[in-house]
């Protein structure tokens, strides 16, 4: 009897092992939050990302009733920050800004990574998304997406373009829009956007793929010609500026965006609180009008919404990676 009674009891412990930890996630997630959270941003401040999560933080703070940090680990083109978040306690205490570059992009680009992005994280919320724009210097005798086409035909690899570097977003767009309509290009890469656009305002560069965000400021002084956006609708932000798709590329539509994933084995019903919380300061009107004013669309929608975006997109900037050669190392 006694032999049968510790069968039993052993046979019974991983039940019961399972049922105690379900009930301390139960518990973490009735008390969560009871202190700060942190938002990583795997950028520098001020950049696009790191904007966005702070006024996401911001509210989220007033909403939950705790402090949100946004936490800055900038470098190896986001894999550094993004590695730290996925290597976090997944207790819902440590989200990640995430974006096409971390989640879509990197994976594809480097042999080597101390991160899986399709394991790793949880999907939370998309927060933008942040179209493009292919513009050249005035001085290049083009008004169209198709005559910088015919140009480039002409004299092949004479028309440089600058990007934020190698495996950058926007340089894998320019090797695609290359690769896409049969022409060479001599590539420049700069260390970022701001001295990307610096090349192209200074007549260094001949034309570039960059954020609407970026391109704003110069948008009214001609000192950029705007060819075309990158994607297969007009953008809300520049309803005048047709898509390169409507100029006879046709599927053209990439852009970049962010969103919020936490680590793996975070609480799902923390996950769906959050997910429930930032959307609705995604769509609160007055932070729709700041995201907009810095030249970023609001996005929102659901966790699952989320998740089947960021394995869409996964498999097309593969395919484009896979396309143009741009490996990294």
């Amino acid at each position: 009897m006694e032999i049968r009674r510790r069968i039993r009891l052993l046979a019974f412990l991983p039940i019961l092992a399972v049922l105690v930890l379900a009930g301390g996630l139960s518990a973490r997630a009735d008390t969560w939050p009871d202190k700060p959270i942190r938002i990583i941003v795997p950028f520098p401040a001020g950049q696009g990302a790191d904007i966005i999560s702070r006024l996401i933080g911001e509210r989220l703070s007033s909403a939950l009733k705790q402090p949100v940090i946004i936490e800055n680990r900038a470098g190896a083109g986001s894999m550094l920050g993004s590695a730290y978040a996925a290597h976090s306690d997944p207790d819902g205490y440590t989200l990640l800004a995430a974006g096409s570059s971390a989640l879509a992009i990197n994976q594809y680009l480097y042999s080597k990574m101390t991160f899986n992005p399709q394991k790793d994280f949880e999907p939370i919320i998309q927060l933008v998304d942040i179209e493009y724009l292919l513009v050249v210097r005035p001085g290049l005798n083009v008004k169209t997406a198709q005559e910088f086409i015919e140009l480039a035909r002409r004299e092949p690899g004479k028309i440089s373009y600058g990007s934020s570097g190698k495996g950058a977003t926007n340089q894998l767009v320019m090797a695609q829009f290359a690769a896409s309509t049969g022409i060479k290009m001599l590539h420049v890469p700069y260390k970022g956007s701001a001295d990307s656009m610096t090349g192209l305002l200074g007549g260094q560069i001949d034309a570039l793929v960059e954020s609407v965000a970026v391109v704003s400021p110069y948008l009214n002084s001609g000192q950029v010609r705007i060819l075309g956006i990158t994607k297969l609708k007009r953008s809300t932000l520049l309803p005048e500026v047709p898509t390169l798709d409507e100029q006879g590329i046709k599927n053209f539509n990439y852009s970049t965006w962010t969103g919020l994933v936490a680590p793996k084995g975070t609480n799902p019903a923390i996950l769906d609180r959050l997910s429930t919380e930032v959307g609705k300061i995604v769509g609160m009107e007055d932070v729709q009008k700041r995201i907009r004013g810095i030249g970023m669309v609001p996005i929102g929608g659901s966790r699952d919404d989320f998740r089947a975006y960021v394995k869409s997109e996964s498999e097309k900037w593969k395919s484009v990676v896979d396309l143009t050669g741009t490996y990294v190392e």
